[in-house]
């Protein structure tokens, strides 16, 4: 079966990505706007995640959010949206392509926006943002975040509960104007449509979207991101919780940008070989944790030429208290000071070669939510799904492991959020003995 796919920029200078999956009757839609907590003024935080809100709360052809949310039901659609600190994601699923596209485009392009509607939102968005501060890790998250990459790089996306009373419906629209720009952002299609019938569609629900032409710097990153600018060596906080609830524990290492495809794959393979090693030593061989992974990820503005990304590699895990000093222990001795076994990394590399074949393969969903993570990771504006499958027949086991060892000659940041202080001040201990 012959599958296609195609990444252009549309007349309207918005950037697309079409992919034809022809053996599924349900479509599947991502808009991602390049602006989120990150972008805006900094007397006006909480405005991307409050703009979110306010897309589902009428449009120009769906003028209320019980309209809004009427068509979606009479149209079996899922919608959703999630803000992050650089940007902004719309979600829409669904079996016809045409109502779903017309939905998403609506709620992104052509939202009213009205003074009353901001007015109501005010509440709701207070009791999410209370909702998550009563989340005793997630208080802890954000000063790790200060002490990782600096006071400059904090950021909670809903702002807190004083930002929200003070923002006006100028603020909101002033974002808007500056940010939902279609030069400044992402629209992938998974459908099984042909790419002639998908391009088609976009373009027409796009025609009359005026494209804001605005001063550059407005919709630049303002914050300056950089690993460890304190040189903390850990960020230990005791948390406000059941004393036997687990221990977090993350260290996190600065990762070279990729400049090319081949380093992007090797971060890729690196990460995923690591993950799978530090799950089977902590669980399987020692029986310490139920789980545990490594991850990288990149905390920058992803707008369009962008190149100042700061990408970071994390392993991470929960630890019940008994068990911290070990848990230490092994990652020291078996994860950071040893190689990957070989069979780690072939496994992986096996991976990335057959994940082309997956992707085309999956449904609608699964496939668009991998092309927006590899755009968001990757800091790529393009997806080639075999450029990546090729370049893993050429990398090896040393390849990665020398990768390895040069990620891991780094100094990380360790951090760990515990409602015990024993086990924090123990951990401060370890640290002082068993530098890393």
């Amino acid at each position: 079966m012959k599958y296609r796919f195609n990444f252009e920029t549309l007349e309207s200078g918005a950037k697309a990505m079409f992919v034809n999956l022809p053996h599924f009757r349900t479509s599947s839609i991502r808009i991602m706007v390049r602006s989120g907590a990150f972008h805006e003024e900094v007397n006006t935080p909480g405005s991307a995640h409050f703009l979110e809100h306010m897309t589902f709360a009428g449009t120009k052809d769906l003028p209320a959010m019980l309209i809004q949310e009427k068509y979606a039901s009479d149209n079996d659609i899922y919608q959703n949206a999630f803000t992050f600190p650089d940007y902004t994601k719309y979600v829409s699923n669904g079996h016809d392509l045409d109502s779903i596209a017309f939905l998403l485009t609506q709620s992104v392009f052509k939202p009213l926006l009205l003074e009353e509607e901001f007015l109501k939102q005010k509440q709701p968005i207070i009791s999410e943002i209370s909702s998550d501060f009563a989340d005793p890790y997630f208080k802890a998250n954000i000063k790790h975040w200060s002490n990782i990459f600096g006071d400059d790089a904090v950021c909670n996306v809903a702002g807190d509960i004083r930002d929200i009373n003070n923002l006006t419906h100028k603020d909101l629209l002033n974002f808007y104007e500056s940010n939902y720009r279609l030069d400044n952002c992402w629209i992938v299609v998974c459908s099984g449509e042909d790419i002639e019938t998908q391009r088609k569609k976009i373009n027409e629900l796009l025609i009359d979207v005026k494209n804001n032409l605005i001063d550059e710097k407005r919709s630049k990153q303002t914050k300056k991101i950089e690993f460890n600018p304190k040189g903390n060596k850990s960020s230990l906080i005791k948390i406000d919780a059941p004393e036997d609830s687990t221990t977090n524990i993350s260290l996190f290492y600065p990762l070279n940008s990729p400049k090319n495809v081949r380093a992007r794959v090797c971060n890729q393979i690196l990460v995923s070989s690591l993950s799978a090693l530090i799950q089977s030593i902590l669980r399987t061989e020692n029986d310490l944790v139920y789980g545990a992974h490594c991850s990288s990820d990149l905390n920058c503005d992803i707008s369009f030429n962008n190149n100042k990304k700061q990408y970071y590699l994390r392993l991470s895990t929960d630890v019940i208290e008994e068990n911290v000093i070990k848990v230490l222990d092994v990652i020291k001795r078996k994860i950071i000071n040893s190689n990957i076994p070989d069979h780690w990394i072939e496994s992986t590399i096996r991976s990335k070669k057959l994940d082309p074949d997956y992707w085309l393969q999956d449904n609608p969903y699964n496939t668009i939510e991998n092309i927006v993570t590899c755009l968001v990771i990757n800091g790529t504006d393009y997806i080639d799904f075999f450029e990546e499958k090729n370049m893993a027949d050429k990398i090896g086991v040393v390849d990665i492991n020398n990768l390895k060892k040069s990620v891991f000659s780094e100094s990380p940041v360790l951090t760990a959020s515990s409602p015990s202080q024993k086990v924090l001040d123990n951990i401060n201990d370890w640290l002082n003995k068993n530098p890393i």
